[in-house]
């Protein structure tokens, strides 16, 4: 199946979409077996209230759902829905919306994050009434659930963690769950990454190349490049600002080495003596950190990328200095 990904009326998050067919309920040791016919093509809408799903050959309305959420390649996606004191996991079929398998677990839970496999799905509290999913939640302590819906034995886990974390993602192996601990637990005002080694149950400090502990960061600024836009307006383009013509994209050619100027948003900020400054490359957006910025990735976007910083291909980030005042 192809999926085109449009948005529509205002940005909004990738991960949160939902639907509505439907059918029985079935459990992770009754999976359900999917009857519903699969168009060859489906529009799939952003709006501000969830994700649409349409038959272009039809007009007609295949799925329609606000708290799914995908795999990257679209094969799976899931939800989480609290009622009565328990919180229903279940894995869904992103084609028809139609529910796969599913697990109860007990307590309140949203999604936090999904292992790339689709076979292990972090939850967390969900935020409270009125409250935005990027934004930190006060609290000392945090329980985090890591459910397997398509888990015929229907098992999780649970940890109790001192501290306020937030899971990002799990490691490629699934061996660790990738979260941000906010500092300081109440009223937090920056954050790092860490990682929770599951079958410990305990969170370690992410180490660089130098085996120290990373720090604390705070974000400063952001910058997005779509590859395939990289053509500049040499006309308008400065030596701190690059300018993009947007009218001719070229797709990458694999193999092949690329520079990219990627401008950073404007901002003013000042760094006290012995700060250092963190410049982050990644891929793609994080709904923790990027929040309403976070763009949609359909399956055709996904892909690995190589980071030239060395030799013939230095890298380097520019910044304006203001001159101190006489």
């Amino acid at each position: 199946m192809r999926f085109r990904r449009i948005a529509a009326l205002v940005l909004v998050l990738p991960l949160s979409m939902a639907a509505c067919t439907g059918g029985g309920e079935p459990s992770a040791k009754h999976p359900a077996s999917s009857t519903a016919t699969t168009p060859s093509q489906m529009l799939v809408l952003d709006r501000g209230s969830g994700v649409v799903a349409i038959d272009p050959s039809t007009g007609s309305l295949v799925f329609q759902r606000t708290d799914m959420t995908p795999l990257p390649d679209w094969s799976k996606a899931f939800t989480a829905s609290a009622s009565g004191g328990s919180t229903d996991v279940r894995e869904i079929d992103p084609a028809t919306g139609t529910t796969l398998t599913s697990v109860q677990v007990h307590g309140s839970y949203d999604v936090g994050a999904v292992a790339a496999d689709g076979d292990a799905v972090a939850l967390v509290p969900p935020a409270p009434p009125g409250g935005e999913p990027w934004t930190p939640v006060d609290r000392s302590s945090t329980s985090i659930v890591v459910a397997h819906p398509g888990d015929p034995s229907g098992s999780s886990e649970r940890y109790r963690l001192h501290g306020n974390y937030a899971p990002e993602a799990f490691s490629t192996d699934g061996s660790g769950l990738l979260m941000l601990q906010y500092l300081p637990a109440v009223d937090p005002v920056s954050y790092r990454v860490v990682r929770l080694e599951l079958d410990k149950g305990k969170v370690e400090d992410l180490y660089g190349r130098t085996k120290g502990a990373q720090p604390m960061a705070t974000n400063v600024s952001k910058g997005w490049l779509q590859a395939s836009h990289r053509e500049k307006d040499l006309r308008r383009t400065t030596e701190l600002r690059p300018f993009y013509t947007h009218t001719n994209p070229q797709p990458l050619t694999p193999g092949e080495i690329y520079r990219f100027d990627v401008e950073m948003l404007p901002t003013a900020y000042v760094f006290k003596r012995g700060h250092r400054i963190r410049l982050e490359i990644a891929n793609g957006d994080s709904p923790l950190t990027d929040a309403v910025f976070t763009h949609p990735y359909p399956p055709t976007a996904i892909g690995t990328d190589t980071i030239h910083h060395h030799g013939a291909y230095q890298s380097c980030l520019m910044l304006p200095v203001v001159k101190e005042r006489p």
